[in-house]
């Protein structure tokens, strides 16, 4: 048996022969884990450090300007265009180390380390043992959140509730429960796409009934105790907007991010130039923020149905935004003074490994999920879910490469296990697996061009003051 495949037999949480951890590894295992944290952290305060001067703007702006608020009113900010969790955070490294954009990098940093621990026990669960600090290593080095964590964004915040949710859901007890709901909660409220636990969890909880691993009455039991604490956590917030929007929001975005995906001048991605116009257009007039979000929403459901052929090829170009490579808001940033000129070499070296980091890593993921023998389980099911739900979410609204970042390390658990011998892997896999590829090698050779020309013209003596647009 492999130790991908040994979480068959682990995965309940309830202890005894079929509910015990997977042991494989043991303290040793723990230690490479923990160890690859204090990695992760130590290099994103290094790269904060060494763009300390770096300033917030643009969607950074926006939380920073609301964490302050939080911290010097003690109350949310103005408006529900941002929800609260990432905020909070800055709000609390004020607090706890001073005003300045330095301790809110600090936090990046050790939600950076915490994420780099949560991933390896994530990976231990899936039953990698010994492996598990593999993927951990992975998310520590992983350029995209080596940088998020300079950029004030709340990407590997995010990432901490999504993989803790994960984990809690797998444990079969009431307590657990209570757990996931809250961290479900949480993610909703740092990122609206937050809702994606819900179908995950209730995939675990179909998975138990269907497998007679849970009965009726203990699964709605869990069920109902996940809800309340989700519902707990958000109803602050929810309280709050509905007060000053007009209905419950986890953000005024939503609907705008759909239209931005669905109208005669969508590209699949986010194209700034067309903000204005699609207010003007399809929002102005509205009564309050919740009506806007509203009209925005109906307005790209409406364009969605009267033009289905089109639609349909935009769908395709966000599935391959959101899978693509990055480099697109990193070479924005930078064209724009925001990390001040940099040597040749560093600016290449920063360029090959963020264009290079992400196919990589899909390529192994994809050799590692190919290598599982063993049948689906509950954990399994989980991330499949997490990944399907998330590209669904996109081609419903619209595609870009930061936000796969969430995924990466769901990505990197399956890459750290073992690869197969191919002519082991049963042929449905094996094309399902092929078709992937030649899909993202598309994507990727389609992409390269544009992103290889903006890395050429940030290596020019003025690349720093540019100004390549998004």
């Amino acid at each position: 048996m492999s130790p991908v495949d040994a979480a068959t037999t682990a995965e309940d949480g309830r202890g005894g022969p079929a509910g015990e951890q997977p042991r494989a590894g043991g303290l040793a295992g723990m230690r490479q884990i923990v160890a690859a944290a204090a990695v992760g952290l130590i290099l994103r305060l290094v790269v904060s450090w060494a763009a300390v001067d770096a300033p917030a703007m643009a969607d950074m702006e926006q939380y920073h300007g609301r964490a302050l608020h939080l911290f010097h009113h003690r109350e949310f900010g103005p408006d529900a265009l941002r929800g609260p969790g990432y905020p909070l955070l800055l709000a609390a490294a004020y607090a706890t180390l001073g005003e300045s954009l330095w301790s809110a990098r600090v936090a990046n940093g050790l939600a950076g380390g915490l994420l780099v621990l949560l991933t390896g026990l994530l990976a231990r669960a899936m039953g990698l043992g010994a492996r598990a600090w593999v993927a951990s290593a992975l998310v520590a080095i992983y350029p995209g959140f080596v940088l998020s964590s300079v950029y004030l964004m709340p990407d590997s915040f995010f990432a901490v509730w999504v993989v803790a949710c994960l984990l809690a859901l797998r444990r079969r007890s009431y307590g657990f429960a209570v757990l996931a709901g809250a961290l479900a909660g949480g993610a909703m409220l740092t990122r609206s796409v937050g809702l994606i636990l819900l179908p995950t969890a209730a995939v675990v909880w179909a998975y138990e009934l269907g497998r007679r691993k849970a009965s009726v009455p203990q699964v709605a039991a869990r069920a109902g105790l996940f809800v309340f604490a989700g519902a707990v956590v958000l109803a602050p917030w929810l309280s709050y907007t509905t007060r000053i929007a007009g209905r419950p929001l986890l953000d005024s975005t939503s609907g705008l991010n759909m239209l931005i995906g669905s109208n005669p001048r969508a590209t699949g991605r986010l194209e700034m130039r067309d903000g204005q116009w699609l207010t003007e257009t399809y929002v102005s007039g509205a009564v309050n923020v919740a009506d806007a979000d509203s009209r925005a929403a109906r307005a790209a459901a409406q364009w969605a149905v009267e033009n289905p052929t089109r639609w349909a090829q935009l769908a395709a170009v966000k599935v391959a935004s959101l899978w693509g490579l990055e480099g697109r808001e990193h070479s924005a940033l930078y064209s724009r003074d925001y990390f001040g000129p940099r040597r040749d070499a560093t600016v290449l070296a920063w360029g090959v490994a963020i264009l290079a980091s992400f196919p990589l890593l899909v390529v192994a993921a994809l050799a590692g999920a190919v290598g599982v023998n063993s049948g689906w389980t509950a954990l399994r099911l989980a991330v499949a879910t997490l990944v399907a739900v998330t590209t669904v979410l996109h081609v419903v609204s619209f595609g870009e490469s930061r936000f796969h970042l969430p995924l990466v390390p769901l990505l990197a658990v399956l890459a750290a296990a073992r690869w197969p011998t191919w002519r082991h892997v049963p042929w449905p896999r094996a094309v399902a697996a092929g078709t992937a590829v030649v899909f993202l090698a598309w994507a990727w050779t389609t992409q390269l061009p544009e992103l290889s020309q903006r890395l050429d013209t940030l290596r020019q003596p003025n690349g720093s003051m540019s100004v390549i647009e998004y």
